[in-house]
């Protein structure tokens, strides 16, 4: 819930493991459905989700980081669907992950975002989206291609740091900036 720091932290490690491990997850799930539709209107500075993504939670997710954009205004956006690589290398669900609807952050207020182990689609024309609260990125386990990190920079005008961790896809990637 949140408190005088005004953050909510989802963690999947939190709960007490079950057999089968997807029982925690649809527990999981469950949790955070009411834990958010409980939340009254209160603008909070942080939402931080961490998760075993599976496909079947992709609507979960979706309403999470809508209620947390929307509803609660959140000024920083923290998903992280990694646990480690053993975990995801034995897994079933090593190759479910979870695509970022990035036309979301339109209009919002989010400063900071920090991605792990997901897709990330981009629109067509990011610049039309004009994110300009966006100043901090930080991505870990994202395939971005060369021009997929040039459309990114173009449509955050106001972007000041960019993190990439193991991502993957770039070639010849060159930033120019103005600023």
């Amino acid at each position: 819930m949140v408190g005088p720091d005004r953050f909510l932290r989802f963690s999947y490690e939190h709960f007490p493991l079950n057999d089968p491990p997807s029982n925690n997850r649809d527990f999981f799930a469950e949790f955070g459905n009411r834990a958010l539709v409980l939340q009254p209107y209160h603008p909070i500075d942080l939402f931080s989700l961490s998760f075993i993504y599976h496909h079947r939670f992709g609507l979960h997710v979706d309403s999470w980081v809508c209620s947390t954009l929307t509803h609660l205004c959140a000024r920083e956006l923290h998903l992280d669907f990694f646990i480690d690589r053993e975990y995801h290398q034995t897994d079933e669900s090593f190759n479910h992950k979870y695509d970022f609807p990035f036309t979301i952050l339109r209009n919002g207020v989010v400063v900071v975002l920090k991605l792990t182990r997901l897709e990330l689609t981009l629109p067509g024309s990011m610049a039309a989206i004009g994110l300009v609260s966006l100043s901090s990125m930080y991505l870990d386990e994202v395939y971005m291609t060369d021009q997929n990190v040039t459309n990114l920079i173009c449509g955050c005008p106001n972007l000041e740091e960019l993190e990439l961790q193991h991502c993957w896809g770039m070639e010849k990637m060159k930033i120019h900036s103005k600023k």
